[in-house]
């Protein structure tokens, strides 16, 4: 077993123990003759008398001698393995701290607030630490590069006081990726890790929980320290997601609520505000381990860009209890299908629009030839589905249409003209995309394709668990179109390797099969209605419709005649916050984009005094579950044998200690010694006797 001493100087105060002895020595005094009678009758009895004082006496000697040695011997503060061996000094150490800064370290412990805590045990590990040793706070958010250096722990010290908790994500191993990355390139010997968390499971985004070997990155002689701040499972109700709905008449809020823990809740005050007015109020429920709708009907309609907040009534996680909501001013959002009337299909209509003033949009359904006397600024959405042809005066006015702002949608069919899309359709309305052959069979038989998703983090998956390679839906595809693509435009989803299936560019997105059934089945699973929705709110997005999460940025596209000349572009935040902005041209106009979003609320894009559009920006629900994993989870997710669990309760300083020098004994060596002092006291006190 290694053994070392943390203060080997002091090992030179063993020779201290010779004291007794020289006091001894010069102690002695000198026999004295007294003359005395006859010693014959007490001979006997004196021998034996003075052999067993002299035997007290040596074992009295030894015990001081061994009391002296064995208290310079602690003083040594003598350790079992220790990295330190006998003439060593203790050399500077790099550390490392990824402190999880998540929304979800707001949730309310039993005495204070997670963060709290996780401060409070960062600065045991800063207290625990060397003046000398250098240290890195490094957070664990995948949208932001945390990551400070300190040349000393009094330094951090004084950074942690002013750092707050963030409203992003939890990504472990991206944070545990940069310490590694960090610690590689520091010089020092001795190199640890910390990792301060509630170590949710959502926070270990593409790892398999308790199989995948988070430390595959770090040096072996790395030590590993994980400290977590959860209380076991803490069941929080949040809003997931809030939109307007309704007409030119009436107006509501749908409210989709997530109950995270096994226990349902039923006393959920639902309110949809508007600065400090209540536009609408209902109560609401949400059974365990599940998701629940509601509708709030609005008192009034808002106008136009008028910021709105939907909100539950607080539980122990606060944050996630609001949800900004972009506002649809007074009406739905204008869209025109465009179907042929010959084999018109229900599923897109119905998806769209299941009832007349139902639903996100406004639909108005029209066959291609009745196109010619269309005003095309009345609609913000076109959907061509399964259309052969449209004239040439049709589409010179659709290109000017789509240039000022107008969204595509096109799903392919059985009726499509692939060379009118090549030559004509596709240049004019969304360049960069060509179609090639026909692939699969016309009827479902044989081999079916799978629709995959190729960038599963897409809002368009939002909800879906998407995973690279995995079937989005159970559907099969009997008959594809191959599509080719050029940058900037993008392929989400594929229905095999070099295959695009769904694919999104500057304000429009093309479905490379059928919607209609007759392609494939994919209009009778339930992936269907979310995924079309959610593919137009994409578009959105760039126009000022839709939403934005913490940590992304604000843009979208305006027409250059919006924007004064010489007028400072600006995206203002809540609170004040300002974020510069940068401006590129497209074929449509004005491409905006700001800097990173830092906290939930409303932007507001601006030139000058002017609004150009604004964002409702909110936190990712997936950070609101709070389950977490167990002790013995995380440890085999670290299975190397210097990582350690420190739990609740556990002094910090006192494992590290025993980590970084080994475990140290003195106090049981000055145990020993008081009790020798005893037996000491007994012996000259029974010896003087």
């Amino acid at each position: 077993m290694p053994f070392s001493f943390l203060n080997a100087a002091i090992l030179t105060g063993i020779a201290a123990g010779a004291l007794p002895i020289l006091i001894h020595l010069f102690s002695r005094r000198k026999v004295k003759k007294v003359p005395f009678s006859s010693l014959r009758f007490l001979e006997q009895i004196s021998r034996r008398r003075v052999k067993k004082i002299r035997l007290t006496q040596w074992i009295i000697l030894a015990l001081r001698v061994l009391m002296i040695a064995l208290l310079a011997f602690a003083l040594s503060r003598p350790a079992f393995q220790g990295d330190f061996s006998l003439g060593k000094t203790r050399s500077d150490s790099a550390v490392a701290i990824v402190l999880d800064r998540s929304f979800s370290m707001g949730a309310e412990g039993r005495s204070q607030p997670m963060w709290e805590s996780a401060k409070a045990r960062v600065e045991e590990v800063l207290e625990a630490l060397e003046n000398q040793d250098r240290v890195w706070l490094i957070g664990a958010d995948p949208l932001v590069e945390e990551n400070e250096s300190f040349p000393e722990p009094l330094a951090a010290k004084d950074a942690l006081r002013a750092l707050d908790i963030g409203f992003g994500t939890t990504d472990l191993p991206t944070g545990v990726r940069r310490a590694a990355a960090t610690l590689d390139e520091a010089t020092a010997l001795n190199k640890e890790l910390f990792v301060i968390s509630d170590f949710q499971k959502s926070g270990f985004q593409g790892a398999e929980i308790g199989v995948t070997d988070l430390g595959v990155d770090l040096d072996p002689s790395i030590r590993v320290f994980l400290v977590p701040m959860g209380e076991g499972p803490i069941a929080n109700t949040a809003i997931e997601e809030a939109r307007a709905e309704g007409t030119s008449l009436e107006q509501r809020v749908r409210v989709l609520m997530a109950r995270h823990g096994e226990t349902p809740v039923d006393d959920i005050a639902l309110t949809v505000e508007s600065t400090n007015e209540v536009l609408g109020e209902t109560p609401a429920s949400v059974q365990g381990n599940s998701r629940q709708a509601a509708e709030v009907v609005l008192t009034r309609l808002p106008a136009e860009g008028e910021m709105i907040t939907a909100r539950i009534s607080g539980d122990r996680l606060a944050i996630d209890d609001v949800r900004y909501v972009p506002s649809i001013g007074a009406g739905r959002l204008p869209a025109l299908l465009v179907q042929d009337p010959a084999q018109p299909s229900p599923f897109l209509p119905l998806a769209l629009s299941p009832a007349k003033d139902i639903g996100r949009f406004d639909l108005q359904r029209m066959a291609p030839q009745n196109l010619g006397s269309t005003n095309f600024s009345d609609y913000k959405l076109l959907v061509l589905d399964n259309v052969t042809f449209l004239p040439r005066e049709t589409l010179i006015r659709l290109r000017q249409w789509r240039e000022a702002g107008g969204l595509l949608f096109i799903s392919l069919g059985d009726r499509v003209d692939l060379r009118f899309y090549n030559e004509d359709l596709l240049p004019a309305l969304f360049p960069g995309v060509k179609l090639g052959n026909l692939l699969g069979t016309p009827e479902a038989t044989g081999e079916s394709y799978s629709l995959t998703p190729r960038a599963p983090g897409h809002r368009i998956f939002a909800g879906f668990q998407a995973k690279v390679g995995e079937p989005l839906t159970g559907a099969s595809f009997w008959r594809v179109v191959e599509v080719q693509i050029e940058e900037p435009i993008s392929t989400l989803a594929e229905f095999g390797p070099g295959l695009p299936a769904l694919i999104e560019g500057d304000g429009a997105v093309l479905f490379a099969s059928s919607l209609d059934s007759r392609w494939n089945d994919f209009p009778t699973h339930g992936a269907f209605l979310p995924l079309v929705h959610q593919s137009v709110e994409g578009m959105l997005q760039e126009r000022g419709g839709g939403e934005v999460r913490v940590g992304e940025v604000v843009e979208g596209v305006v027409d250059r005649r919006q924007v004064p000349p010489r007028s400072e572009l600006v995206c203002l935040g809540p609170d004040g916050l300002e974020l510069n902005v940068t401006s590129s041209q497209v074929s449509r106009g004005l491409r905006l984009v700001s800097e990173a979003t830092e906290v939930p609320g409303f932007y507001h894009m601006k030139a000058g005094d002017k609004v150009l559009f604004s964002r409702a920006v909110n936190i990712d629900p997936s950070e609101s579950n709070l389950a977490t994993v167990s002790n013995l989870e995380l440890k085999q997710m670290f299975p190397n044998e210097r990582s350690t669990v420190i739990e609740a309760g556990v002094p910090i300083g006192t494992t590290v200690r025993e980590a970084r020098y080994g475990r140290e004994f003195w106090k049981e060596i000055v145990a020993f010694v008081l009790l020798l002092a005893l037996i000491e006291a007994w012996l000259a006190r029974r010896g003087v006797a």
